[in-house]
């Protein structure tokens, strides 16, 4: 064996210069809202399954408005909503809103979308009390037509009869 260092000839170089790349910058990494805009997709849904062949349990929208991702279902109900983390929306993305896993599947335009069932914010509206005292209408009567307890046994037959105690 010849362990010899000879130069070796130039080989032609292929690909590109190296750059050097600043890691840390103290610029915001908030998601560019303003250069998304609005952007709608149809997506599978499934509840958070352990088990080896997952399955989807529905079809939904998904609405990326504001910094938001919302769930509308296919009848127009809001399923839930979660901050948009910034992450490019593609085919296949996979994340959690309302508690159940969504895979975005493609894009669709806003007039592809369902009319909303009243909105996500409805349900947070905590302006005024919903009921702070009882009427004495809504308190529960029970209907005149029911008569005395009877105990389920009764609906079983007659009741067994025990042998005595003491000898014979």
């Amino acid at each position: 064996m010849n362990h010899s260092t000879k130069p070796k000839p130039d080989v032609e170089k292929r690909g590109t210069p190296l750059q050097p790349v600043d890691l840390i910058s103290a610029s915001d990494n908030s998601p560019p809202e303003s250069s998304i805009g609005a952007a709608y997709w149809t997506a599978n849904w499934r509840k958070p399954q352990q088990r080896k062949h997952q399955t989807w349990d529905d079809d939904a929208y998904i609405s990326l408005t504001n910094g938001k991702l919302v769930m509308i279902s296919e009848e127009g109900k809001v399923m839930g909503s979660a901050p948009w983390k910034g992450d490019p929306l593609v085919s296949g993305y996979c994340t959690f809103i309302g508690g159940k896993e969504v895979e975005l599947d493609s894009p669709v335009k806003a007039s592809q979308l369902p009319t909303l069932i009243g909105s996500f914010d409805d349900k947070l509206d905590t302006g005024t009390p919903l009921k702070t005292q009882l009427d004495p209408s809504d308190t529960f009567a029970p209907p005149p037509s029911v008569s005395k307890f009877v105990a389920p046994t009764a609906f079983y037959g007659t009741p067994i009869k025990r042998n005595p105690k003491g000898p014979l």
